[in-house]
């Protein structure tokens, strides 16, 4: 190559005849010929020209192609004069024409491409016109070489092909990849060893040349990435045949659906081949009708070429139907056939070789040979195999390894008909040798006395992981013993043999054993110890000793050895006899001698290490004194100890006294043969000594304290007057002692008045206490003066004092409420500029307070009276009627001073906002006659001046003027479940003042939820729905209207299977659905006919011999059942019971005998709880399970659940109450309780209420709440019981249900902690409902629990169904109306609606009935509170000091402290005067109820 290039550079100097740029006539045209046929051209003597020069080579290597190095064509037009041999790829850049000239271009290099079209430096789209240029007509210029493909497009570029050849490439000639275009209009792409076009997602227009003689496929089409954006079009005679191997056409391969386009008139061939062909799928499809006059072939024998008969040129591939069939005479191979003729030749399934069918832990297994086969594809996964392990019958499996024998099969065809060839083997079982196994000989062995565990699976492991060998058994030799088997226990080395029983791949050994000279392991010494169990011995002299368990042998085993005992040495006086140890009287006792301990070695043990024991010589031990030993107690100060007494031994010859203790004083030691004298506890020690013994004894004796009880304590004071600080006492002597003998403690140092005793507790040589009282006097205070508030007239004589002062105060120390009581009251309630008040201070008793004594109480002091404003509230809604007819308006308008006080001033109406013909004002009667016009009257009300009100400010109402008098209508409907009957309103439906009879309103139901209902009759199906009441029209005089909702709520119901009978041997009842709760005539119509079944076991049918019994009965396309009655609830259940009995025979029912045995207990268990009670749980055949728990108290608990849910719970309490609670399949329960005599007399005398042994849980709607009978004994008068609630809040109620079936809310039903609290006289049936409201208003608010209590009792209702209102204020007319009804008071009726309410305030005493409009302060809602619960003693004052003691809420404030009810806003305040919202309104009630 270099010599070539050097060729090249040396013809620069030549002076050439070049070739014009327009050479190439047709450059840049879309031209579909080669551009230069007939041009004629002038030969160089260089071997490549470009644009007319000799061309230079340049080489490119970018950065974007790692290790890419080649010849650069940038733009131009290139042509050979001869062949060409290239090291490195050519890189195409721009447009570039490349004609051949007949010549050849070969690359030798190994990169993937001779020509690369690339992006090589910039964006532009590289452009290749490859043409031939030669006379010759074959046009025979090649491009070879590249180890992937000759050509490759990668990235925006084009390929436009005239001629020449691309050829031999070991991969594909022409690569085809996204972006990029290759238009083959001539030439010919052929002898490439993969693909000769590969169009990866690119697109390929051949109108001409041809593509053959290629190794893979001719073309080959996508897809890549399951991406359909490969493009392939035909037209011309673009010719694609000829390629493939062996035999095997392989020119076109479509992928999955891929398709041929053609694009213009066709008259080629082309042999394809499709990845997924079908009778549906086009292969090819022209652009329009006579396109395709082409000729399309079946590369692929088992199709062929179906074209549609509407000559539109679209072409499918059709497969052959092969029928397969055993070949005649063999079992083992099968023929295909074709109805068209063809024969698709034949396949057999071919048997391992006979040498290797020995097992060897591989797989031997069947092949297929195919024999010019066109069949349906076949490979050996299609073999399925049958194994004969040796009882003749074949079965199923997935490996081929074991030994045995086995058939292999394959089956073919599509059902008309499969055809099975068969082959069958046989595996041998293999022989073992010791070579087979690894051994694992067992390591630290160690004499035990027992056998290792040597199992020999765990010893042994066939190689190379095969199995299949039967039992190992191991036989044990021991070394240098013989030939005689043995079992291996004593230490020594063992040879291990083994035989193995024959398993399924393996025959048996038996003789000779297998075995190796590698087949050992040892058993080793044991090496045990001497164990010393007498540590620190000792040896009295003259005492001889048997000293054998002073050591012991110690080992792994329970054996033992004999141990000897020596001495070490030979001390004097010692003498070792065996196990006899003896000292003789020369012995010395120090320090000490030493026995060594031995054993020897033996056949399992090795010789154990040398002990030595250390043993002392001891004297004879002392003897007891003959007799005891005593001593005196004494007391400090009673003089000298006096000796002890005691006996002496026979020949005694010295004795000594010692005495030892503990100090009193500061307990340190005494230890002296001398007498102690200070108080202590001490022992005495008598010591007597002959000539031959020593004799001891002891005993205890104690020197006293001396007791100062007796002694004066004298105080240097003893008589104080409190003056703000700390005064204390001094001691100045106690009797004779010094200050070292006592302690002072108590109560020596105070500050507060009072009397304090000293107490002195003696210490050391002194014992007890004695004590000195002294006093602290309280000061004398003088009250100097006070200030007095003036006030605004409230209708009382209280007075606010605003500041008191003392004379004689320590540091201001006393505290107003705290310490002392301020009491001020006016000469006179009515207003006044001065007033004289006498202000009474009172000391509390506080311990400040205590520390002073007042010299006078009372002073006086005088502030002004203001008056008063007065309220006036004006009516709104307010009508006339143009009648001529005088209406008293005087009590349209109210005015209101303060609670408790004066009247208020006269109310004055008038007339204003102008002139009004026809309407009179006379004082308070106003008239309108019929001639008025105004349609509206506007009235001025005022409140005149007073002694102790001002006048008020004139307000205004309007009152409407009309034709009909507008009245007021009432009526309630509750909502309900539906029940058939159509409803009717919950109360009284009432007309005001009767003015219009109630039969001749005008009523209209209509639907609220879209299901079209507007009728006068009320509605009885489920639905939403109002009402609306109104006076007709035709009426001359009135005129109203009132509306209200209502819903009708499904009925819920279950559908099941019905529960049949039958007699064994009689005829199976026909199965059906039931449904429970439907209302009698209704119908519940499925939306498909049920379909049921019964088995008596293992999907058997029952039938008329079937066994008596229980069986189930299931709705068996029970899923996706409608139903078309809207007025339920469906719920479905799939199983019902088929009960099948025996015929009856005499002796007695058949029911009788089989009752139990029919559904017997299947299951017991018992439970001890932790609380001592006992469980007991049993279940039956039909799936119910009864439970009983007995507690140790002697109550017992017996609930029974059934398979549907339902359930029975019966407790018997120990008291001897009883209870019943029954709940069905929906979920409904009605409970029952007897209360004993005994469990309300314990109630009653604990102040507590009597539990009920039951338990529910409450629901929302009352018509699915539980109900609970309650029933008491005779005459056991009213009785407070508490019903568990397993869900209680405190929206929770109890509803009595009245006997005629009524209800009604028990207001003072209490939430507990586990249920619900009422009080019942006799007996009461209740229900138990949450009655919560759920006000978006309150959800967060810190009183929601007490909001929910009262308005669950109906107590305080919201301001709509959604709101409370809880920081609104309230008037005094609603709490009026809240508290009576709190005590259950009729309030229908009345000119207003609080007006039975307002009287009933009166005559209990709770109000003055006054200013019902105005708002209700704290102060006034206690009041009102305690008045109505009687005015109950507080037990103490109030502590706020905002609360006077003498004012008209005190009493009521210490009321409501003390039962907690209140505490106040903080900063030991209570806020009298503060507006009361309704939150704290419910809680005030809430919290006084309970």
């Amino acid at each position: 190559m270099k010599k070539r290039i050097t060729s090249v550079l040396l013809a620069l100097a030549l002076c050439l005849t070049l070739l014009p740029t327009a050479a190439l006539a047709a450059e840049g045209d879309n031209v579909d010929h080669d551009p230069h046929a007939g041009i004629a051209l002038t030969m160089q003597d260089n071997n490549l020209m470009k644009d007319s020069s000799t061309w230079t080579p340049d080489t490119i290597s970018p950065p974007s192609i790692t290790g890419y190095k080649g010849y650069l064509f940038d733009g131009g037009t290139y042509y050979l004069n001869e062949n060409l041999t290239l090291a490195y790829p050519i890189a195409i850049k721009g447009n570039v024409k490349l004609c051949l000239n007949g010549h050849t271009i070969t690359y030798a290099g190994d990169n993937e491409s001779a020509i690369s079209l690339e992006n090589f430096g910039d964006d532009s789209t590289a452009h290749l016109t490859l043409t031939d240029c030669s006379t010759g007509a074959d046009h025979l210029g090649t491009i070879s070489g590249g180890k992937g493909k000759v050509v490759m497009m990668q990235g925006p570029s084009q390929l436009d092909m005239y001629g020449g050849i691309i050829t031999g490439s070991k991969g594909n000639g022409v690569l085809v990849s996204s972006e990029c275009t290759f238009n083959m209009y001539g030439g010919k792409i052929t002898g490439n060893g993969g693909w000769g076009v590969d169009i990866s997602e690119g697109k390929f227009d051949m109108s001409g040349g041809t593509i053959t003689g290629n190794t893979s496929y001719g073309v080959h089409v996508g897809p890549y990435n399951n991406d359909n954006s490969n493009v392939f079009n035909v037209s011309g005679k673009a010719t694609i045949t000829g390629n493939g191997t062996e035999g095997t056409a392989k020119n076109v391969y479509l992928g999955k659906d891929q398709t041929i386009h053609v694009t213009g008139e066709f008259t080629g061939t082309i042999g394809v081949t499709a990845q997924n062909p079908s009778a549906e799928t086009p292969i090819v499809t022209p652009n329009r009708i006579g396109f395709n006059q082409g000729t399309f072939t079946s590369d692929d024998g088992a199709y062929g070429i179906d074209s549609a008969d509407d000559n539109s040129g679209i072409v499918k591939l059709k497969a052959h139907e092969w029928k397969y069939a055993l070949k005649s005479g063999s079992k083992d191979t099968i023929t295909a056939t074709c109805d068209c003729g063809a024969e698709g030749g034949s396949v057999t399934i071919k048997a391992p070789d006979a040498d290797k069918l020995t097992y060897d832990g591989t797989a031997k297994e069947a092949t297929l040979v195919p024999n010019g086969w066109r069949g349906a594809d076949v490979d050996n996964s299609m073999i399925t195999y049958r194994y004969n392990s040796g009882d003749s019958t074949y079965r199923p499996t997935d490996t081929t390894t074991d030994a045995g024998e086995y058939m292999a099969s394959i089956k073919l065809g599509n059902g008309t008909p499969d055809e099975t060839a068969t082959v069958e083997y046989e595996i041998k079982q293999a022989t073992l040798t010791a070579g087979d196994f690894n051994f694992k000989a067992p390591n630290s062995l160690f004499y035990n006395g027992k056998v290792p565990d040597l199992n020999p699976e765990k010893l042994f492991a066939l190689r190379s992981g095969r199995t299949g060998y039967g039992t190992i058994t191991a036989h044990y030799y021991l070394e240098n013993g013989g030939s005689d088997e043995v079992t291996p226990c004593n230490a020594g080395t063992y040879t291990v043999k083994i035989s193995v029983a024959e398993g399924t791949n393996f025959k048996a050994v038996t003789e000779p054993k297998l075995t190796n000279g590698s087949w050992k392991f040892t058993i080793q010494k044991d090496t045990p110890t001497i164990e010393v169990t007498e540590t620190n011995p000792q040896i009295t002299k003259g005492q001889p000793m048997n000293i054998s368990d002073w050591a012991k042998f110690s080992s792994n085993t329970d054996e033992d050895a004999k141990l000897t005992y020596t001495l070490d040495g030979d001390p004097t006086g010692i003498k070792l006899e065996g196990t006899k140890l003896t000292a003789e009287n020369n012995a010395s006792t120090a320090p000490t001698f030493n026995i060594k301990v031995t054993a020897e070695e033996t056949k399992n043990f090795h010789a154990p290490v040398e002990v030595t024991i250390p043993v002392k010589v001891q004297d004879k031990a002392p003897e007891q004194l003959p007799g005891r030993v005593t001593q005196s107690d004494m007391t400090y100060g009673d003089g000298v100890l006096p000796d002890p007494v005691y006996t002496k031994p026979t020949g005694t010859t010295e004795v000594t006294i010692t005495y030892t203790g503990t100090l009193r004083k500061d307990s340190s030691e005494y230890n002296s043969t001398q007498k102690p004298t200070e108080a202590g506890a001490y022992t005495v020690t008598v010591t007597c000594k002959t000539s031959t013994d020593v004799y001891t004894g002891t005993t205890t004796f104690t020197i006293a304290p001396k007791s100062i009880e007796d002694m004066t304590v004298a105080l240097k004071e003893n008589e104080f007057v409190y003056n703000g600080t700390e005064q204390s006492v001094t001691v100045e002597s106690v009797g004779e002692l010094t200050a070292a003998d006592y302690t002072v403690t108590d109560d020596n140092a105070a500050t507060n008045v009072g009397t304090y005793t000293v107490t002195v507790t003696g210490k050391g040589n002194y014992g007890g206490e004695t004590k000195a009282t002294w006093t602290i006097a309280p000061k004398e205070l003088t009250v100097q003066s006070a200030t007095v508030n003036f006030k605004t007239y409230d209708g009382t004589k209280n007075a606010d004092v605003s500041e008191v002062k003392f004379n004689g105060l320590v540091d201001d120390t006393l505290i107003r409420s705290t310490d002392y009581a301020v009491k001020a009251e006016f000469d006179s309630a009515d207003a006044a500029d001065s007033c004289t008040a006498t202000v009474t201070v009172t000391l509390k008793d506080t311990i400040a307070a205590k520390n002073y004594t007042l010299t006078n109480t009372d002073c006086k002091g005088s502030a002004a009276i203001k008056k008063a404003s007065q309220t006036v509230t004006i009516p709104s809604g307010k009508s006339i009627t143009k009648n001529g007819v005088g209406v008293d308006i005087s009590t349209w308008a109210s005015a209101a001073g303060v609670p408790g006080g004066s009247e208020p001033g006269k109310l004055t109406y008038s007339l204003t906002g102008g002139a009004y013909n026809g309407v009179t004002l006379d004082g308070t009667v106003l008239t309108v006659q019929k001639e008025a016009t105004a349609e509206s009257i506007i009235i001025k009300v005022q409140a005149a001046d007073t002694k102790n009100y001002e006048a008020s400010e004139g307000k205004t109402f309007t009152v409407t003027v009309t034709n009909k008098e507008t009245v007021e209508i009432s009526v309630t409907y509750a909502d309900k479940t539906y029940d058939g009957k159509a409803i009717a309103p919950a109360g009284t439906l009432t007309v005001e003042g009767d003015k219009v009879p109630a039969k001749d309103l005008e009523v209209l139901y209509e639907s609220t939820d879209g299901k079209g209902y507007n009728k006068t009759e009320a509605p009885k199906d489920a639905g939403a729905y109002k009402v609306t009441y109104k006076v007709a029209d035709s009426n001359e005089n009135y005129t109203g209207s009132v509306t209200r909702a209502f819903t009708i709520s499904p009925r819920k119901v279950t559908v099941a299977p019905a529960d049949k009978n039958m007699t064994k041997g009689s005829a199976i009842p026909t199965f059906e659905l039931t449904s429970k709760d439907l209302v009698a005539g209704d119908t519940l119509k499925p939306n498909k006919a049920p379909k049921f079944s019964c088995f008596e076991k293992d999907n058997v049918a029952v039938s008329t011999s079937t066994a008596a019994g229980t069986y189930t009965i299931t709705w068996t396309n029970m899923d996706g059942t409608t139903f078309d009655n809207g007025n339920y609830t469906v719920t479905t259940s799939a199983t019902g019971t088929l009960t099948i009995s025996n015929r009856s025979s005499g002796g007695g029912s058949s029911s009788d005998r089989d009752s139990h045995d029919s559904n017997p207990v299947i299951k017991t268990e018992t439970k001890n709880n932790a609380d001592g009670s006992t469980t007991k749980t049993e279940t039956r055949k039909d799936g119910s399970v009864t439970q009983t728990t007995t507690g140790k108290d002697g109550s017992v608990s017996k609930t029974e659940t059934k398979k549907d849910g339902s359930s029975v719970t019966e407790n018997k309490a120990a008291d001897g109450s009883t209870g019943t609670v029954k709940t069905d399949k929906n979920g409904q329960t009605e409970a029952k309780t007897a209360l004993s005599n005994k469990a309300i007399e314990d109630a009653k005398k604990s102040g507590e209420a009597v539990k009920a042994p039951v338990e529910v849980k409450a629901t929302k709607n009352s018509s699915t709440a539980p109900t609970v009978k309650v029933e008491l004994p005779k005459n056991s008068g009213e009785t407070k019981v508490e019903i568990p609630v397993s869900n209680v809040k405190p929206g929770t109620v109890a509803v009595l249900v009245h006997p005629d079936g009524t209800e009604e809310i028990v207001k003072n039903s209490l939430p507990t902690e586990d249920g619900i609290q009422l009080t019942v006289n006799g007996s009461a049936t209740v229900k138990i409902v949450d009655n919560s409201k759920d006000f978006v208003d309150t959800r967060n608010h810190w009183a929601r629990e007490e909001i929910d209590f009262v308005s669950a009792r109906e107590l305080v209702n919201g301001i709509s169904a959604t709101r409370y209102a809880p920081d609104a204020t309230a008037t005094r007319a609603q709490l009026w109306t809240i508290l009576a009804r709190q005590n259950d008071t009729d309030l229908s009726g009345g000119a207003n609606w609080y007006e039975k309410a307002q009287l009933w305030s009166k005559d209990k005493g709770i109000s003055d009935g006054t200013n019902p409009n105005g708002t209700i302060n704290r102060a006034q809602m206690v009041t009102m509170l305690w008045r109505t619960m009687g005015q109950p003693a507080a037990g103490g004052s109030a502590s706020f000091a905002d609360v006077p003691a003498d004012s008209y809420y005190a009493q009521a404030v210490a009321w409501a402290i003390e039962n907690g009810i209140t505490a106040g806003v903080g900063g030991g305040r209570f806020d009298p005067n503060s507006t009361c919202t309704r939150a704290q309104i419910a809680t005030f009630l809430a919290r006084s109820m309970k």
